[in-house]
């Protein structure tokens, strides 16, 4: 490869990128914005199979998506074949840059056998309340090998928040602030749209998504005679605790179980609000998402979305069925034309300063300081 190909050739590594939630989503939009500013970009993941609900998302124009075969257990992710591919291209590369932790593939990234600078973005994996779930796989991962990896690389932060969490790891090196893109698409404004009212929940059914105060919140409310529903779409990886919601629910509440990308724009399309009842979240793409698509949010304070308030387009609050509940009344008693406003500043807000082509320039700049000798951009924290 010639010199100047190696100048324009970004790896990306991760786990899996055939996947419609998680980090997968966020990486796709990464890779796409960078290809478009004429990077060279090549992705390394396990290979998996696609989901049935995703589609196709089979990477295209200048991505080029490698996929490795994995032992083991799936949880794991052992690839001593994608450990060595991601060596290999690294001689001829600018920049690696690895995304999540505790996996394999996660792990092999040391900085002392890559022939170019490494930055890892952590996706909010470096929180309390993420660590401590498998605490004891993660610490040995992080004994180890995680913390050398770490140790040896840029990190790449979504907010101020995860900016902290690397400090409070005991990581010292340059943490690159740079949120995620949102996907801007066009959508019916709310005052517009037909069909009995509902609030939306997008996500994994999860113990740290708090859907258990969601449902207390909304058993708080009183009947109306419009018709007003909850709706929860999202994949059950914890079936117990599926189980439990499910016994909780009152009637209005209705499981939709895993939607697609297409199934999740319409249901944003049609919500009054969307909400988020999280204890924690690195970012929650899916608050970009709906505010995206012209749809107020009403999100809890374990996300890092308090630009709601300033922004006059949602609802930022503790994460207790007190708050929540006098939050969804508020959304249930506001007009059409009201939350239609609010979606339209929480769109505007996401145009200016959410889109792809923004983050993936700002990604590109932490590139060419890295990689380059450039300027440190201003979002890279040295402190």
């Amino acid at each position: 490869m010639s010199e100047e190909a190696a100048k324009r050739r970004i790896v990306h590594v991760l786990p899996r990128l055939r996947e419609a939630s998680g980090l997968a989503p966020v990486v796709r939009g990464y890779c796409a914005g960078l290809a478009e500013r004429g990077a060279s970009v090549h992705v390394h993941t396990l290979a998996s199979e696609v989901e049935p609900s995703l589609g196709n998302i089979e990477p295209l124009g200048n991505i080029e998506h490698h996929e490795h075969g994995e032992w083991g257990p799936r949880r794991f992710g052992f690839s001593p074949a994608l450990a060595r591919a991601v060596r290999r291209a690294a001689r001829s590369t600018r920049v690696v840059h690895g995304h999540g932790l505790w996996m394999h593939p996660n792990l092999v990234l040391d900085p002392a056998r890559l022939a170019c600078p490494l930055i890892v973005s952590p996706h909010g994996m470096l929180a309390p309340d993420a660590r401590t779930h498998s605490g004891l796989r993660k610490r040995i991962a992080w004994r180890m090998r995680q913390r050398r990896v770490l140790s040896g690389a840029c990190l790449h932060a979504t907010c101020e928040a995860e900016y902290r969490d690397c400090r409070a790891a005991g990581l010292g090196g340059p943490v690159a602030v740079v949120p995620p893109g949102v996907d801007v698409l066009e959508g019916t404004q709310p005052s517009e749209r037909e069909g009995p009212p509902y609030v939306l929940f997008v996500g994994r059914i999860h113990p740290i998504k708090n859907l258990e105060a969601l449902l207390a919140a909304w058993a708080s409310l009183p009947a109306t005679s419009d018709g007003w529903e909850l709706l929860i779409a999202g994949p059950p990886t914890d079936p117990a605790y599926e189980r439990l919601l499910r016994g909780a629910a009152v009637p209005g509440v209705r499981f939709l179980g895993p939607v697609g990308a297409d199934d999740k724009h319409e249901l944003l399309g049609g919500a009054s609000a969307l909400v988020l009842p999280s204890h924690s979240e690195n970012f929650g793409v899916v608050v970009g998402e709906a505010l995206a698509a012209g749809v107020p949010v009403v999100v809890t304070r374990g996300a890092p979305w308090s630009g709601v308030e300033r922004e006059r387009c949602g609802w930022w609050v503790d994460a207790d069925a007190e708050a929540l509940g006098a939050c969804l009344r508020e959304v249930r008693t506001a007009s059409r034309e009201t939350l239609a406003a609010m979606g339209a500043r929480g769109r505007a807000w996401m145009i200016r300063e959410f889109a792809w082509s923004r983050v993936a320039g700002m990604l590109d700049e932490t590139y060419a300081w890295l990689a380059d000798g450039a300027e440190r951009p201003a979002w890279v924290r040295v402190d």
